[in-house]
């Protein structure tokens, strides 16, 4: 007897899809035009008409544990063959997005930078209002009246006190998200090495 798999779809996940640009899922009716013209499609492997048939059902667990969403570096031949529109290369790109903001380190940054285009103000400007803070606190924040060089600005020792503390940190949040990735990829399949 042949075993059943239960699928889990989210509406969730087709949701936040449709907000980040990969709306044209559901124009797919699975001509495979897209894995013909895909020059990365592995042979045999129907990429990436088989994620847009996860991201259509909302299978976001499925699509999350598929390493095959990361092969698109969207050069979109796919998308301009579609005959239909679906625009598979930014549905992958979707996806990819969704994922990184989910599997982030911390958390809030990972938001942050998915939603660029309304917390731009935040990127930009929290940066720049710490370094103001910093100079004032440190009774840096003037420009010499004989100014020639940067380091009478800001002093290199004050850039490496921030610089690497700041360069462990991103290491370290590069390491938690990385992680987190290798563990979500192909979750449930086992792994030779």
């Amino acid at each position: 007897m042949a075993s059943t798999t239960a699928l889990q779809p989210s509406p969730e996940f087709r949701k936040a899809l449709i907000e980040r640009g990969g709306g044209t899922a559901a124009k797919c009716y699975q001509c495979a035009t897209c894995s013909s013209v895909c020059k990365l499609s592995p042979e045999g492997a129907p990429f990436p008409r088989r994620q847009m048939l996860w991201a259509q059902w909302g299978l976001s667990d499925r699509l999350a544990a598929d390493p095959a969403a990361w092969l698109c570096h969207q050069c979109n031949d796919c998308s301009v063959r579609c005959p239909r529109g679906a625009r598979p290369g930014d549905v992958l790109q979707a996806v990819r997005s969704l994922a990184v903001e989910a599997l982030a380190f911390p958390a809030f940054l990972g938001r942050w930078v998915a939603h660029a285009g309304t917390t731009w103000p935040l990127l930009l400007g929290l940066p720049i209002l710490f370094w103001v803070a910093l100079l004032a606190a440190t009774g840096l924040l003037h420009v010499p009246p004989d100014f020639h060089a940067y380091e009478q600005l800001v002093p290199h020792g004050l850039i490496y006190a921030v610089f690497l503390p700041m360069a462990g940190f991103v290491m370290f949040a590069s390491f938690t998200g990385g992680r987190r990735l290798w563990h979500a990829l192909g979750n449930g399949v086992s792994r030779s090495g």
